[in-house]
């Protein structure tokens, strides 16, 4: 189900929110390695919660999908998407990170020059769901995967952060490497 949330720029948790427009999402990977700051978010937002699907449904060709590892906020050119069943949610973002989805999605889009998909039209893909026994199974060995690929946006940062530190102290020659 699309749960994200319309908010104003006034809504915005400036101390928990992040921003994530679809230019920050990564074409067709699952970890995300960027978010703008909060206070470029300006209109046509929606919130999110930490572990919702995000799917970029403008130029849907990018394949933009990611696990969000954090609350935050987006734009309207992104579906937010959430399991109705926890038990779904792993399968419901494999499904939706698929090719076959995202040429369906594209298929489906309207617009030349900036195509986007209508969540109405998106909403009656017909897919295949399996039973709760075989779910089980399978979220007990993509979990795991799915929350370590999450969790890398935080590495990420934090070695990020290190280079910028370190890197003009080498190049200025304040810091040698022996």
């Amino acid at each position: 189900k699309d749960v994200g949330k319309t908010i104003t720029k006034n809504e915005i948790n400036y101390e928990k929110d992040v921003y994530i427009p679809i230019d920050c999402i990564p074409n067709h990977s699952m970890a995300l390695t960027e978010v703008r700051d909060i206070e470029n978010a300006e209109s046509s937002l929606q919130h999110f919660e930490s572990n919702d699907i995000l799917f970029g449904a403008m130029r849907v060709y990018f394949h933009k999908v990611i696990l969000a590892p954090m609350q935050g906020v987006t734009r309207k050119t992104c579906f937010v998407i959430h399991a109705k069943k926890d038990i779904f949610h792993n399968y419901l973002y494999s499904l939706l990170f698929s090719d076959t989805t995202i040429n369906y999605a594209n298929t489906i889009s309207v617009g030349a020059t900036m195509p986007y998909v209508r969540w109405n039209d998106f909403m009656r893909m017909q897919c295949l769901f399996p039973s709760e026994k075989i779910l089980k199974d399978f979220n007990k060995i993509i979990s795991p995967i799915f929350k370590t690929i999450m969790n890398s946006y935080k590495y990420i940062t934090n070695l990020t952060q290190q280079r910028d530190l370190l890197l003009p102290r080498l190049i200025s020659g304040k810091l040698e490497v022996e």
